[in-house]
């Protein structure tokens, strides 16, 4: 009963610990990691499983966890926080029984150390890095059955420790380091190691972790980018980077002060003498403990344990982060088992050799210490409640961090804080101007601040330096779009698409670019792909049935942009756009309904108002056509289709009460001047207005010009008509 009290208290006091972050948001990369909308299906499942470019990194444990959550509670942060948080006090509590199950002393210290250590925070409190709270609990469990499975060699006990290796390995590769670690600690407990009981049976492991480790090697370079000139350094400033590091986290675990989110990157001066201090200091230390094995193998367990663990993060590898830093509390958090547990040892054992009667004096120091450690976490937890405190606590701390910098201006931008965001995304630039991406996120808030020249020649140099970046590319085109440059636009929507299938933004517009062209055949396969993936955004949705409607098609059509009317209940054009399919289906009371509801919503929308009044018009209703014909075109002057209709009641309606010439006159002059006296219809009306002011001979020369451009004989047939009429000095009246 005591046990579990004392864990209850533990992970009361560790939950404590984190409060400020409880609710905190998404920062930095965490909407990478959160489940995206075309991957919260079954099917979007499966594509965490079997597509490694689905997700940000292929931990597709980690992120079914993600997709499991995102059911559970969708974007609301507070359940991905206690979830962390969560698992966190759950390896606290397997680390605990792992040292009792070593009859370690200081078991306990040590689980409260962990759970309480403030380079800890940025693991726990920041979403994106569930990889290794979860990673760590699956490690620290087949580790638990792997001292089982030694006692009993039971194969259950076996199996259940390789499966929860497994497990570690899909949720983050860094757990590859299990096998090597169980064998460090049986040579700690006996002095040597057994090929037949000891070795062989882990070789499934290392081939495994090998295995895993290779394979995220290669997405770090293949899909995250983990090459380039930043990543070509020689072995010699590998082995500095290791060197630095090792006494870095040394240090940081011992001390933990001045914690930063993103620390500076070293400079790796292989002429600078006094940089290889760290390396050299690195093997002295490591020979110091070889020779102090023979009277105490734990430190130098302790030490291998800290550096194989911490080896994929050593510099020898390439991973992404390592443009902007080489060293991040994150990566720690699996290695400090091994430090703390041997620190807890320790002082443990010291506290019992110098006061062996007295246990206040070592409890009140063991508690003192790690109340300090909670305090601490409880500060550096505030930094992660809001992607602007985060920046702003790095920026204090590293001033030039390219990355804060780039990142607090994006944050601005999306504010509204179009100044500051555009200093500090300048910045960003000076610091690291081979920074594709900087690039195109200052061009993206130099356009939003109209400054379109400046926008473009960012877009352009990003490109330079990442020919494949697709959002500069989607920029790009966006950017021609809104410049009245379609074809330009179009070409940069279908090269963004092209480097990146799944882009759905990129997928939407150059669909909606192809129907605006005329183009739905070629438009119908982007809009379908985007909606297979995005299958409740509605402009794919109204994309598609947009498409399907134009190339005849409104059987098809009717049900997805119900969808999208369904969903967007409230929005005018998905109003308007489901009665387009409706009339084509001849579903005219229904149709109806729809662009009075979309008039109601939205009394400028020009189009919904001339459509009405087409309806209107073919049931007689000549007023209220005519009502809406006028509102139409005080709207959208430009709209030829409600000023030709308009022009025609005002010029030729039995009901002298509707008739306007002289506005019906001014009307058709605009329209006729739009087509450049060119089109027949336009002539047919400009003759009526003209007719209806008294103008018969200059109506029956406009007919006579009709006439003459005109090749349909039904239309010709009617023009003859209304000649007749005019060379009589004769209006002409027309029913509806």
């Amino acid at each position: 009963m005591r046990f579990w009290l004392l864990v209850l208290v533990l992970a009361i006091v560790a939950f404590l610990a984190y409060q400020p972050a409880w609710r905190g948001e998404a920062v930095f990369d965490d909407d990478d990691h959160l489940t995206s909308p075309e991957l919260a299906t079954a099917h979007g499942l499966s594509r965490i499983w079997t597509e490694p470019s689905a997700v940000s990194q292929y931990y597709p444990v980690t992120h079914s966890a993600f997709w499991l959550q995102n059911r559970l509670w969708g974007h609301a942060m507070p359940g991905y926080h206690f979830t962390n948080l969560a698992l966190h006090v759950l390896c606290a509590f397997l680390f605990l029984r792992l040292l009792q199950h070593l009859a370690l002393p200081g078991a306990w210290l040590a689980a409260a150390l962990f759970a309480l250590h403030p380079i800890h925070a940025e693991s726990v409190a920041w979403i994106s890095e569930l990889k290794n709270t979860l990673s760590t609990a699956f490690y620290l469990g087949a580790a638990l059955a792997w001292l089982r499975f030694d006692q009993s060699r039971r194969r259950s006990d076996y199996f259940v420790a390789l499966f929860l290796f497994i497990a570690a390995l899909l949720s983050n590769s860094v757990t590859a380091s299990l096998p090597a670690a169980l064998l460090v600690v049986f040579w700690w407990q006996r002095g040597r190691l057994s090929l037949h009981r000891d070795v062989l049976p882990l070789l499934p492991f290392f081939l495994l972790g090998i295995c895993s480790g290779l394979f995220t090697a290669w997405i770090e370079r293949r899909f995250i980018g983990a090459e380039g000139s930043d990543f070509d350094l020689s072995f010699v400033q590998r082995l500095l980077i290791a060197g630095q590091a090792f006494w870095f986290y040394l240090g940081k675990l011992v001390w933990p002060a001045n914690l930063t989110f993103i620390y500076p990157r070293w400079d790796l001066n292989i002429v600078s003498p006094w940089q290889f201090l760290f390396p050299a200091a690195t093997i002295l230390f490591v020979v110091a403990l070889w020779i102090l094995r023979i009277r105490q193998r734990g430190p130098l367990a302790a030490a291998l344990l800290f550096v194989g663990t911490l080896f994929p993060v050593l510099g020898f590898l390439n991973i992404y982060p390592f443009r902007y830093s080489f060293v991040a509390d994150h990566y720690v958090y699996l290695a400090s088992l091994g430090f703390i547990a041997a620190a807890a040892n320790g002082l443990t054992v010291l506290f019992k050799r110098w006061l062996p009667f007295n246990t206040v004096i070592p409890r009140a120091l063991g508690l003192s210490l790690i109340a300090t450690f909670a305090t601490i976490t409880w500060h550096q937890s505030h930094i992660y409640r809001d992607t602007e405190s985060i920046w702003r606590d790095t920026l204090a701390k590293n001033p030039g961090c390219f990355v804060a910098h780039s990142n607090l201006g994006l944050y601005l931008h999306q504010r509204g804080q179009l100044d500051e965001a555009i200093t500090h995304l300048q910045q960003a630039r000076a610091l690291q101007p081979a920074f594709a991406e900087i690039h195109n996120n200052l061009g993206n808030a130099l356009r939003d601040k109209g400054r379109l020249d400046e926008a473009r020649a960012l877009y352009e140099q990003a490109l330079q330096i990442r020919p494949n970046l697709a959002q500069a590319r989607y920029n790009l085109g966006a950017l021609f779009l809104l410049q009245h440059q379609p074809a330009e636009a179009l070409t940069h929507f279908q090269k963004a698409v092209e480097l990146r299938p799944e882009y759905i933004d990129a997928r939407i517009n150059l669909a909606g670019l192809l129907l605006d062209q005329g183009r739905p055949a070629e438009a119908l396969p982007h809009a379908r792909y985007a909606l297979s993936l995005y299958p409740e955004n509605t402009d794919a949705l109204t994309n598609c049935a947009n498409a399907l409607l134009a190339l005849g098609q409104p059987t098809e059509a009717l049900p997805l942009f119900e969808k999208a009317v369904v969903l967007q209940p409230n929005s005018p054009s998905c109003r308007f756009n489901l009665a387009q399919a409706l009339l084509a289906l001849n579903r005219q009371t229904d149709a109806q309904s729809q662009l009075e509801r979309t008039i109601v919503l939205q009394p400028t929308f020009a189009q919904a108002h001339t459509a009405l009044g087409h309806l209107l018009l073919a049931q007689g209703r000549l007023p209220d056509a005519s009502q809406h014909y006028q509102s139409a075109i005080a709207n959208t002057p430009d709209d030829l289709d409600a000023t030709c209709n308009l022009v025609w009641l005002l010029a030729t309606a039995s009901d002298a009460s509707l008739r306007d010439g002289p506005q019906a006159l001014r009307l058709a002059n605009r329209a006729n001047e739009h087509f450049a006296g060119q089109n027949p219809l336009v002539l047919q009306i400009l003759a009526a207005a003209q007719a209806e002011t008294g103008q018969y001979r200059q109506a029956a020369e406009t007919i006579r010009t009709a006439i003459s451009l005109t090749s349909r004989a039904e239309l010709a047939k009617n023009l003859e008509k209304q000649l007749q009429a005019y060379e009589a000095n004769t209006p002409w009246r027309s029913t509806p």
